[in-house]
C-alpha cells in the first residue's frame, strides 16, 4: 500500500535560533518582567524556552500512544476509556480526610506527602477547600525526568496504570500555610480508584461549544467557525473518533458524513484503529492547539508604551499550553511523539519538504522550523504586550499547520487512485483519507464550496473506486492562496526512495518559482531514503 512511514533511527538536527528571535531577545534583555519564573529554566521544547512547567501538558501524548496500542490490538472499549478519562496528563488525587477541616485551605496550596515506599510526593490544591469538608482534591506536581509517576484515570481499565508515584494509601499530608507552621492532615486513599485526570482527548472536542464558540473574549473563534459552519456540530472531532470506535457513521454531520460500516479494504478493524488515532490528532487536537493560542490572545494585556511593564503571565501560560499540545513528546524525547509536530515530520519525508530549506526527505519539517520560530517571537510579543504582533504570529502558525493536513489528503488520495499506481489500498489508507479530508474540507469550503465538494466526492467510502488523485490535487491547489500556503511548502508525493515525484504527483509551481522544480531530484543520499509504505506508528 501507499502512504507514510518514518525512519526514527536517524538523528534529528538541532534547531537553530532565528535571527529575528535573537534581535527581539536582545531588545528586551534586562527587563525585570521578562525574567524566568522564579529563576527556573524548564527544558526546551525544541528551541522554544517555556517560562512554565509544561511536563503534564506534554504527557497527554502518552495517552495517544496508549490508545494507539489498544486500538491496534482491537481493544476499542479500553481505548474509549483512555480517550474519555485520560490517565497520563494532569493527574488528580481524591483524598478522604480522617477529620473535617477546621479552616479554609486556599487555591494552589502546596501539599507534601509520601509514596508507599516513603519517597516525597508534591501536589497542589485545585480549588479552595472550605472548612468542615472532608474530601481533598489535589493535582500531582509533575517534573521532567521524574522516575516515579501517578498515572491512573482511564489507564486502570487496561491495567496500564502507574501508582508508584501516588500518595500512600494511608498517611498524613502537610499543607503549606502562608503564615505559621504547616497544617498536618490524616487521610485515606485508594490510588487505583480515587484518581481522575483534568486533561483527556475527549475534552478537547467535548467542550468546544463553551471554549471556542460561546466563551468570553474573542469567541466565536474564526478558525472554529469554519468547521462548525461546515459540519453543523460543535463536536465534529469527537463524533468522528467515536464513529470509528463504534463502527458507525458521523450521522450528525451536515456535510461529509463518514460511515465506517462501509470502510473498504481488508482488515477493517485495523482501518478503524487508524481512523481513531488520525481523528484525535488532525481533528480534535489540531483545533485545540489553535484554541489555546486564541485564549492567550484573549488574555493578552497590551502595553500602552514601548517597554511598558505588563503582566501577561496567564496569556503566556495558555500560549505555552498550545505549544505543548502541538509538540507532544517529540521535542523532549526522541521518537516518542505522535501529535501534530510528528505528523508534519512524517509528511515532510513523503513530500521532500524537510529541513530549513524545505528541500529534503530527512529531518525536521520545514513548517515545524517556521512554527517554532513563530512560537519564540510570539512569546516575546506577549511578554512586552504586543498583542497585535502575537495575533500575527498565531495567524501564520495556523497557515503552517494547514500544510500537513493538505499533504495527508494528497498522499492518501494517491493511495486510493488505482489509475496512478499498481498497489492495493489498505483499510488504513481509506481510514486515514477520511480523517484528512474531514480535517481539510472545511478550510477549503471557506474558500470554495465547489472544490470542497470535489474532495468529499473523491473520498466517500462508497465511491472509492472512482477516486481521482488529479481531481483532488487540482481542487486543493486552486485554494492554496486562499489557505495561505504555497506549492513549495506542500511539495509533491515522492517515489519510494525519495528521488523523483510519483506519476502526476509533482508539486505545483508558485509564480515566483522556476518550472524546473516539478521534477527536481531532491538532496538526499539514496541509501538513506525513507521507504514509502503505510505504517501506523
Amino acid at each position: 500500500s501507499i502512504g507514510l512511514t518514518r525512519s526514527r533511527n536517524h538523528k534529528r538536527n538541532m534547531v537553530h535560533r532565528f535571527l529575528l528571535v535573537g534581535l527581539l531577545v536582545a531588545a528586551v534583555e534586562g527587563q525585570p518582567w521578562l525574567e524566568p519564573n522564579n529563576g527556573v529554566r524548564y527544558p526546551r521544547i525544541g528551541h522554544y524556552q517555556p517560562e512554565e512547567n509544561m511536563a503534564t501538558q506534554l504527557a497527554i501524548d502518552q495517552d495517544l500512544i496508549t490508545i494507539m496500542d489498544l486500538v491496534g490490538n482491537k481493544q476499542f472499549m479500553h481505548a474509549l476509556t483512555t480517550y474519555e478519562q485520560g490517565g497520563s496528563s494532569s493527574s488528580i488525587a481524591i483524598l478522604t480526610l480522617s477529620e473535617e477541616l477546621d479552616a479554609d485551605i486556599p487555591l494552589y496550596s502546596k501539599i507534601t506527602g509520601t509514596t508507599e515506599s516513603g519517597n516525597e510526593v508534591v501536589a497542589y490544591t485545585l480549588s479552595k477547600h472550605e472548612a468542615e469538608s472532608n474530601t481533598f482534591e489535589v493535582k500531582y506536581d509533575v517534573q521532567f525526568g521524574q522516575t516515579e509517576e501517578c498515572k491512573v484515570g482511564g489507564l486502570a481499565a487496561s491495567n496500564r496504570e502507574k501508582i508508584e508515584g501516588c500518595f500512600a494509601p494511608n498517611g498524613t499530608i502537610s499543607v503549606e500555610q502562608e503564615f505559621g507552621d504547616p497544617m498536618i492532615l490524616s487521610y485515606s486513599y485508594n490510588p487505583k480508584v480515587n484518581n481522575r485526570n483534568d486533561h483527556n482527548f475527549w475534552g478537547l472536542s467535548k467542550f468546544a461549544r463553551s471554549t471556542m464558540m460561546e466563551c468570553v473574549g474573542g469567541c466565536p473563534y474564526e478558525d472554529f467557525i469554519k468547521y462548525y459552519n461546515y459540519y453543523g456540530t460543535y463536536t465534529y472531532g469527537d463524533l468522528f473518533v467515536k464513529a470509528a470506535i463504534w463502527d458507525k457513521t458521523t450521522e450528525s454531520y451536515e456535510r461529509g458524513q463518514v460511515d465506517f460500516k462501509k470502510l473498504p479494504g481488508p482488515q477493517q478493524e485495523l482501518g478503524r484503529a487508524d481512523a481513531v488515532v488520525w481523528g484525535i490528532v488532525v481533528l480534535s487536537t489540531w483545533m485545540a492547539v489553535v484554541r489555546q493560542y486564541e485564549l492567550a490572545l484573549d488574555l493578552c494585556v497590551p502595553a500602552i508604551a514601548d517597554f511598558d511593564a505588563v503582566d501577561n503571565a496567564e496569556a503566556l501560560y495558555r500560549w505555552e499550553e498550545g505549544v505543548a499540545l502541538y509538540a507532544g513528546m517529540s521535542l523532549i524525547s526522541e521518537g516518542t511523539g505522535s501529535l501534530m509536530y510528528s505528523v508534519a515530520d512524517d509528511m515532510c519525508e513523503a513530500f521532500g519538504t524537510c529541513s530549513q530549506d524545505g528541500n529534503h526527505t530527512i529531518g525536521i519539517a520545514h513548517v515545524n522550523y517556521e512554527i517554532m520560530g513563530e512560537w519564540a517571537i510570539a512569546k516575546q510579543n506577549l511578554m512586552v504586550g504586543n498583542c497585535v504582533g502575537a495575533r500575527q504570529n498565531k495567524e501564520r502558525i495556523v497557515k503552517l499547520m494547514t500544510v500537513p493536513l493538505i499533504q495527508g489528503a494528497l498522499v492518501y488520495s494517491y493511495a486510493l487512485d488505482s489509475s496512478v499506481h499498481q498497489f492495493m489500498a489498505s483499510s488504513g489508507d481509506y481510514a486515514a483519507s477520511s480523517a484528512f479530508v474531514t480535517a481539510v474540507a472545511p478550510l477549503v469550503h471557506h474558500c470554495s464550496p465547489s472544490d470542497a465538494a470535489i474532495l468529499q466526492e473523491n473520498f466517500a467510502f462508497e465511491s472509492t473506486s472512482q477516486t481521482s488523485f488529479v481531481a483532488v490535487k487540482e481542487a486543493l491547489e486552486r485554494n492554496y492562496k486562499c489557505l495561505g500556503v504555497t506549492c513549495a511548502q506542500v511539495g509533491g508525493v515522492l517515489e519510494n526512495k525519495g528521488h523523483t515525484y510519483r506519476l502526476k504527483a509533482g508539486p505545483c509551481v508558485d509564480e515566483d518559482l522556476s518550472e524546473s522544480t516539478t521534477n527536481e531530484i531532491l538532496g538526499e543520499d539514496p541509501d538513506d531514503a525513507v521507504d514509502f509504505t503505510v505504517v501506523l506508528l
